[in-house]
C-alpha cells in the first residue's frame, strides 16, 4: 500500500473517548423520580418481551433470555418535564417505556417522541461512549430498566450461540482474508449481530461514526440526503472510514432492503485485533462503494470491481504536494476515499471517481490540474488496465455501461439479471432519425424493439394516433409474437433510440420477463373490435356504458367504456374526449389506468383500457393509519405526480374523491376527467373540495404545485384521521374556502410525527412560490427511507391490501360479441326514446378514435 500504510491517528483529538471501566450504578443515570425493584406484571412481562424481540439485538431471544432480563430489571417513575439522561451522559441502563411520552433532543432540535413499548439507550451501552441525544418526558412516564452488565451479557449469550457460524462468515469474506485464523477467532467473538427489519434505518448521515458494519444477510441502500448512492449485498462493509478515519461522521445513511443480518465491530476491537493492518481494508472499501456509486461504473460487475480494487495504485497527497495530471491526460481513473482535490473549477470529493468522460465534446478535465486541499488518499488504475480486466476497449466499455443505464430505467428490462442486462446491452445498437422520419411501417418485418433515449415517437394505424412515446420507453416489441409490423412508427422530433433484435432478446427472457413482456400496450393491443367478447356490465351512466370484456385469442380481460356518438352533442365535448385520450395514449405506469386502444363503428365509440380490480380509496381512511403506511402511500403518491409533471400533467383532483386503491394496496389514478396538459400556468376552475390549493380558489391562475398542497392534505388525514384547517367534508364550499384561505395549519398537541409534521408544513404553504416541490418532498428527512426504486417496481409489500372480490364469468366460450350487445340494447332504449338524437357530422369520429 505504500504510503498509506503509515501510522496516523485513529480519531480526531476532539473526539470523545470511550469509557473501558465504568461502573456507575444503575440509579445514578436518572438523577430525578424514583428508582426501586419490582417484579413486572403478566401484561407488562409481555409489553417488555415484545419491545426486545422488536429491537434489532434481541430478536433471537429465548425463554431464558426473557427470565434473566426479568429478574434484573429496575423500575423508573419519572415525573413530568423532567431529564432522563442528557446529550453527553456516561450511559448506564437500556429504557422500555412503559407508559408515558417522552421526547428525543439531539443538538437542541426535538428528533422525535417515544411512547409505550418503545425502547432507547442502546448505543452508549454497546460502544461506551456518551449518550448521543436527550430524553425529556413530556409527561410523568415509567420506565423498566437493564444495567449495563446485564445488557452486556444477554448481548454476549444471544451472539455465543451463533458464534461459529459468525466465525465462518468472518473467515470467508475477501477483506480478511489474509487474517490468521486467531485474529478471526477474536473478531467473531467480538462481533454483535443485529437484525433489521425491512426499511430501518442502520446508520444515519451526520451522526458520530462508532460501530463499523458488515452485512451478513440481505441487503442495505446507501443514501446521500435521501438520494440513492450505492447498494451493499451480503459480505460488504460500510461505515468504516468513520470509524477509523480523521473525521468521525457519517457520510452517508443505510437502510436495509428487506430482512438484513449485519455484524458490528467497535473501534477498540479493530484496533486492538488488526491495529494498522487494517487501514488497506478501508482503502478499498471506499474505492469499492466509490465505484459502485459512481454513474457509470455501477452497472460493472461485482466481480470487475473487486478486479479493478486490486489492481489500484494507491497514492496519498498532502497540501503543498505537487498536484496531479488530468486523469484524461494519463488515461486513468482516480477515486477520491478520502479528502477533498480541487481544480480551477471543480471540487472532488470521497467517493468521487474521476476521469470517466463520456461525450467526446467534454473537455472539463482536459489538462486540468489537481490539488490537495487537506491529507487525500487516491485510489489510480490506468484504462490500459481496466481494459484488460474487463476484456473490452475502453469506448466500447462506456458504451456498454451507459447502455445498461439506460436499459435498467425501463421497467420492461427490470426483472432480467445483471449479467442479461449487460448482455442486452453489448448487442443493441444505435441509431438516429429525423423530424417526421418513418421508423418502420405497417407489414414489414418485425425483426427489432426500439429504446427511446431522447425524441418523442409517434405510433399510428391508418392515419389514427395510438401512442404518444418520450424518453426511456419502447415501442416495436411486438415482433417478439408477431412476424410483420401491425402499427407504423413515426419520429415526431429528432429522435435517437437503442435497437435491440427480438432474436437477442428471446435469447434471455424468462418467465418473469415474458410475464412483463405481456403487459406492454404492444402486446395487449393486437386485436380487433369483432374480438371483444362481453364479459359483463359494469355500470351505466348518462355518458356512457362501461363494461368488461375479454379476447379469446390473447386471454387478456379489458375495462371498456361505450360512448354514443349522439350524445356527443357538442364540439366541447367531443375536444374533452380526445383531450383525455391524447393524455392517457401517453401513459405507461403500472399506477396509472392504460388506455389500450379506441375503435369507432357507425354509432358508438370504444375505448378500450387494460382491466384493473380496484377497491375505493375511502376504505383505508377510517382510521388513522400508522406512520409507515402513511409513508408508504405518500411515496407511492409522489410516484404517480413525478410521472404526470415529467409529462407536464396537471392533476387537478388529486385526492381521495378521485383515486382508488388496487387490490395489492397500492393507489391508483383510473381516469383522466382532471388531467390537463399545462405548460406554465392554467386558470381553469372546478368545484371547491376539501383538498383545493388556495390558488384555486382565489382565480389568479396556478401551476403543478396545487398537487403538493393536494398531498400535503392526504398526508395530514392519512396520520390524523381527519383534515387540516378545521375542515368538515360537510362544509359549505363557501366555508370551506374561507377556511383553507384563512385558518392556520395546527397539528394535535399529542403529535408524535415530528419528520411528517415539518413536511406537512412545507407542503401546506399557502404561498405557492415557497410550497415544497419534488426534490423537497423525495428527499425529506420523513421519507428518507423510503426505497424509491421499489416504489417504481412496485416492489414494496403494502400493508393493508383491501379485499376485492371480482368474479369473472366462468364459461367465456358463451360470451357473446360485445357490439352486438351494444347496438341491440341501444335498439331497445331508443325504441323507448321519443325523439332520436342525429349523430353530428361535423365530428371525425374515425379519424381520431
Amino acid at each position: 500500500m505504500g504510503n498509506c500504510s503509515n501510522n496516523t491517528k485513529l480519531r480526531k483529538k476532539h473526539r470523545k473517548q470511550a469509557s473501558s471501566t465504568i461502573t456507575i450504578d444503575l440509579a445514578l443515570e436518572v438523577k430525578v423520580g424514583s428508582v426501586k425493584e419490582k417484579s413486572p406484571s403478566k401484561i407488562s412481562k409481555s409489553l417488555i418481551e415484545n419491545s426486545l424481540k422488536n429491537h434489532y439485538l434481541f430478536s433471537d431471544l429465548t425463554s431464558e433470555d426473557l427470565n434473566f432480563i426479568i429478574g434484573s430489571l429496575k423500575y423508573y417513575t419519572i415525573p413530568s418535564k423532567e431529564y432522563v439522561f442528557q446529550q453527553g451522559d456516561i450511559g448506564s441502563t437500556f429504557f422500555i417505556v412503559e407508559q408515558g411520552k417522552l421526547e428525543v433532543i439531539r443538538n437542541g432540535i426535538k428528533k422525535t417522541i417515544l411512547q409505550k413499548g418503545e425502547s432507547f439507550g442502546d448505543m452508549s451501552l454497546l460502544t461506551d461512549f456518551p449518550r448521543r441525544a436527550t430524553i425529556k418526558t413530556i409527561e410523568e412516564s415509567a420506565l423498566w430498566g437493564i444495567g449495563r452488565d446485564a445488557f452486556r451479557y444477554l448481548v454476549h449469550q444471544i451472539n455465543k450461540r451463533s458464534l461459529n457460524i459468525i466465525k465462518a462468515f468472518i473467515s470467508q469474506l475477501k477483506i480478511f482474508s489474509n487474517l490468521p485464523e486467531d485474529q478471526i477467532k477474536r473478531l467473531a467473538e467480538v462481533a454483535v449481530q443485529h437484525q433489521f427489519k425491512d426499511n430501518i434505518r442502520i446508520i444515519c448521515e451526520g451522526d458520530e461514526g462508532v460501530l463499523l458494519y458488515i452485512i451478513k444477510e440481505g441487503e442495505a441502500v446507501a443514501k446521500l440526503q435521501g438520494a440513492e448512492k450505492f447498494r451493499l449485498i451480503a459480505g460488504e462493509m460500510f461505515g468504516e472510514a468513520e470509524v477509523l478515519g480523521d473525521d468521525n461522521i457519517r457520510k452517508f445513511s443505510v437502510y436495509s432492503v428487506g430482512d438484513t443480518r449485519v455484524l458490528s465491530l467497535s473501534i477498540q476491537n479493530i484496533h486492538e485485533i488488526l491495529g494498522e493492518n487494517f487501514k488497506e481494508v478501508i482503502y478499498k472499501n471506499q474505492a469499492r462503494n466509490s465505484l459502485l456509486s459512481s454513474k457509470y461504473t455501477k452497472h460493472l460487475s461485482r466481480d470487475s470491481v473487486n478486479q479493478i480494487i486490486e489492481k489500484f495504485e494507491w497514492r496519498k497527497i498532502r497540501p503543498g504536494d505537487l498536484p496531479l495530471e488530468s486523469p484524461v491526460d494519463v488515461r486513468a481513473i482516480y477515486v477520491v476515499c478520502m479528502g477533498t482535490l480541487i481544480s480551477e473549477k471543480l471540487v472532488y470529493e470521497d467517493h468521487n471517481v474521476i476521469g470517466i468522460i463520456q461525450k467526446k465534446k467534454d473537455k472539463s478535465l482536459d489538462g486540468v490540474s489537481l490539488k490537495a486541499i487537506n491529507e487525500v488518499v487516491l485510489g489510480i488504475i490506468t484504462i490500459d488496465k481496466i481494459e484488460i480486466i474487463t476484456k473490452m476497449h475502453w469506448d466500447d466499455l462506456l458504451q456498454q455501461l451507459n447502455n445498461m443505464r439506460i436499459l435498467k430505467k425501463i421497467d420492461f428490462f427490470s426483472v432480467l439479471s445483471h449479467s442479461k442486462i449487460r448482455y442486452i446491452a453489448s448487442v443493441a445498437k444505435h441509431q438516429s432519425f429525423e423530424k417526421k422520419e418513418v421508423i418502420f411501417q405497417y407489414s414489414e418485418d418485425a425483426k427489432t424493439i426500439y429504446v427511446i433515449k431522447s425524441g418523442k415517437v409517434k405510433i399510428h394505424y391508418h392515419g389514427k394516433k395510438l401512442r404518444i412515446l418520450g424518453k426511456y420507453e419502447i415501442f416495436g416489441d411486438n415482433c417478439l409474437q408477431e412476424n410483420t409490423r401491425s402499427t407504423n412508427a413515426k419520429a415526431l422530433k429528432n429522435t435517437k433510440c437503442l435497437i435491440i433484435t427480438g432474436e437477442n432478446l428471446l435469447e434471455v427472457i424468462d418467465y418473469e420477463t415474458g410475464y412483463k413482456m405481456q403487459k406492454t400496450k404492444s402486446y395487449l393491443s393486437c386485436f380487433y373490435l369483432y374480438e371483444l367478447l362481453l364479459v359483463r356490465e359494469i355500470r351505466k351512466t348518462k355518458e356512457k356504458y362501461c363494461f368488461l370484456s375479454f379476447v379469446n385469442e390473447i386471454q387478456m380481460f379489458y375495462y371498456v367504456e361505450v360512448i354514443e356518438k349522439n350524445k356527443v352533442i357538442t364540439k366541447g365535448i367531443f375536444k374533452q374526449l380526445l383531450h383525455e385520450k391524447s393524455i392517457a395514449i401517453s401513459i405507461e405506469h403500472p399506477l396509472i389506468l392504460r388506455l389500450v386502444k379506441t375503435f369507432s363503428d357507425s354509432e358508438f365509440i370504444y375505448i378500450i383500457y387494460e382491466s384493473f380490480i380496484v377497491n375505493d380509496f375511502s376504505v383505508i381512511l377510517n382510521k388513522p393509519l400508522t406512520e409507515e403506511h402513511a409513508k408508504f402511500m405518500a411515496a407511492a403518491l409522489l410516484s404517480i405526480l413525478e410521472y404526470f409533471h415529467e409529462r407536464n400533467i396537471i392533476y387537478r383532483e388529486f385526492n381521495p374523491l378521485t383515486l382508488c386503491l388496487t387490490n395489492y394496496g397500492y393507489p391508483f389514478i383510473s381516469n383522466f376527467h382532471s388531467a390537463k396538459i399545462v405548460r406554465d400556468r392554467t386558470n381553469t376552475r372546478l368545484d371547491v373540495n376539501p383538498y383545493t390549493a388556495p390558488e384555486m380558489i382565489i382565480g389568479e391562475g396556478y401551476t403543478k404545485s396545487i398537487n403538493f398542497w393536494n398531498l400535503g392534505i392526504m398526508i395530514y388525514q392519512f396520520l390524523y384521521n381527519t383534515l387540516p384547517f378545521n375542515i368538515i367534508k360537510s362544509d359549505h364550499p363557501f366555508d370551506m374556502s374561507n377556511k383553507i384561505l384563512k385558518n392556520e395549519l395546527f397539528f394535535p398537541s399529542n403529535s408524535k410525527f415530528i419528520r411528517a409534521n415539518e413536511l406537512i408544513s412545507t407542503l401546506l404553504q399557502k404561498d405557492y412560490k415557497i410550497r415544497a416541490g419534488l426534490d423537497e418532498v423525495k428527499y425529506s428527512r420523513w421519507l428518507d427511507s423510503i426505497d424509491w426504486q421499489r416504489i417504481k417496481t412496485l416492489g414494496y409489500e403494502a400493508p393493508i391490501k383491501p379485499k376485492i372480490t371480482f368474479n369473472r364469468q366462468a364459461n367465456l366460450s358463451k360470451c357473446m360479441s360485445l357490439t352486438r350487445y351494444v347496438h341491440e340494447m341501444t335498439k331497445k332504449d331508443t325504441s323507448q326514446c321519443q325523439i332520436p338524437q342525429k349523430i353530428s357530422k361535423n365530428l371525425n369520429w374515425d379519424k381520431f378514435f
